[in-house]
């Protein structure tokens, strides 16, 4: 064999070994990028259930965005020894109940001279309270509005003067185990006369 057959075999055994090298390479391009593929798709799976959980989690906190200062959820008028029940027969004066609110000068609804507080089931985050007073003449009313998280601590978070009817109360959001409306001098009657009470978690975006 001369020397240009020699070269010939040569180089052709060195093209083999570099296809051979590349074709591994590809093949390791092609796991690596598999296992990649499989552990970003791993990854988006986490955060979405992570994400999940922590929605989940923000639900239970907020009362699942429901009214947790309704009867239906537990929620129950503490003070109620200090207060005044004014109802029928089969009607719930309560201003917790989600039964519908048909009232009358002397029933459907409570009243106080002093304090009326509301405890709620579990200590829930809140940013919302909402207050409907007595409106079946122009009457208004000073109050003060109070909430207590789940150290006992109270915080006044609104103080309200010549407030009618409904009064909508945004508050930073906060854990909340109870909020308590107290009465102050000023208004057209010495006392509070109230037909709901309503307290939850709202999307700003909505309010």
């Amino acid at each position: 064999m001369d020397l240009f057959s020699k070269y010939a075999v040569s180089w052709s055994i060195f093209l083999i070994i570099i296809i051979d090298i590349i074709r591994t390479q590809m093949k390791l391009c092609q796991i690596l990028l598999f296992l990649n593929c499989q552990l970003l798709v791993l990854t988006i799976q986490n955060c979405k259930y992570s994400i999940t959980l922590d929605l989940m989690a923000k639900s239970i906190l907020r009362g699942h965005y429901k009214d947790v200062a309704s009867e239906s959820n537990g929620a129950m008028v503490s003070s109620a020894r200090q207060n005044q029940f004014l109802g029928i027969t089969n009607q719930n004066p309560s201003p917790l109940r989600d039964s519908i609110y048909a009232v009358q000068v002397n029933n459907g609804h409570i009243n106080t001279f002093y304090l009326l507080e509301v405890s709620f089931a579990q200590t829930h985050e809140i940013n919302q309270i909402m207050i409907w007073f007595y409106d079946l003449d122009n009457r208004n009313s000073y109050f003060n509005l109070t909430v207590k998280n789940k150290d006992n601590i109270e915080k006044v978070v609104f103080e309200g003067q010549h407030v009618q009817r409904i009064v909508k109360v945004s508050i930073p959001d906060q854990m909340v185990s109870s909020l308590k409306l107290t009465y102050m001098s000023g208004g057209t009657f010495a006392d509070l006369v109230i037909f709901k009470i309503q307290a939850y978690y709202a999307n700003r975006s909505s309010t």
